[in-house]
This record gives C-alpha cells, sequence and structure tokens, in this order.
C-alpha cells in the first residue's frame, strides 16, 4: 500500500492506493473527496501529465517505488493558460516545490536538489529533465 498526496490549490489531499491499482483509480479516489471535476484537471507527475493506463508502480519512479510515497500535482485546466502567462523561465535554479533558490548536486547524469529554505529535497532527476522539473 502506498500513500498518493495530491497537491491542489495549496492543499494536500493524501489517498491509499496499491501498486497493481491504475493511475484512473487512485485518481477517482481523489476526486470523491470532493476536489475539481475530473474534466478541469491535470494531473502532474515527475514533470509530465499521468498516463491513467499505466499501474502505481509503473508510473512510480525509483525513489517513491521505496518510500511507497508518490506526489502528483492537480491543476485545473481552465487556469493553466493563465498561470503559463505569469511563468518566467528562471536564470537560477530554483526548488519545484516552493519556487525558492535551491542547492544543486550533479554526479554523472543525475541531479539532485536540496537545501531550499523549506527544506525540500529532490534525488536523481535526470539531466534533460531538469528543466521540466
Amino acid at each position: 500500500m502506498s500513500v498518493i498526496e495530491f497537491k491542489y490549490k495549496g492543499n494536500i489531499i493524501t489517498v491509499q492506493g496499491k501498486e497493481e491499482e491504475k493511475m484512473k483509480a487512485i485518481i477517482d479516489k481523489f476526486l470523491v473527496k470532493g476536489y475539481g471535476v475530473k474534466e478541469n484537471l491535470v494531473f502532474l507527475y515527475d514533470g509530465e501529465k499521468i498516463d491513467e493506463e499505466m499501474t502505481l508502480l509503473q508510473q512510480s519512479n525509483d525513489i517513491d517505488k521505496l518510500n511507497k510515497k508518490m506526489s502528483i500535482i492537480a491543476v485545473d485546466f481552465k487556469n493553466i493558460d493563465q498561470n503559463t502567462k505569469n511563468l518566467k523561465k528562471s536564470k537560477n535554479i530554483i526548488c519545484p516545490e516552493c519556487s525558492e533558490s535551491i542547492r544543486i548536486k550533479i554526479e554523472g547524469q543525475k541531479i539532485s536538489l536540496y537545501d531550499c529554505r523549506n527544506k525540500h529535497k529532490r534525488d536523481d532527476i535526470l539531466l534533460d529533465k531538469l528543466e521540466k522539473t
């Protein structure tokens, strides 16, 4: 059993999921709690849109598989254009969770982000995925 955290409008909504369970069923558990309408939401994980036909095990990265914990961002589709207009590409490395300055460590093809003001940490990001993060 894994814990899935949905980050939606500043709230963290937690649901339980089994490794063999499809992401669609996990998203439905989130929606049952009364947060948003599925047709208006986009679900993002690890910088990519979630494939609802994949199982939790298939969708999870190696770190989340070990920790049995996954964080998904739910975004109102109607507000995406509005939100992206306000985004600007940073010249510095910033925390993907709180947008504060963060330290970076590069080892081979993998990057770790750590030590932001809010103590967030993200490990094993592939070099070509950093910009999406």
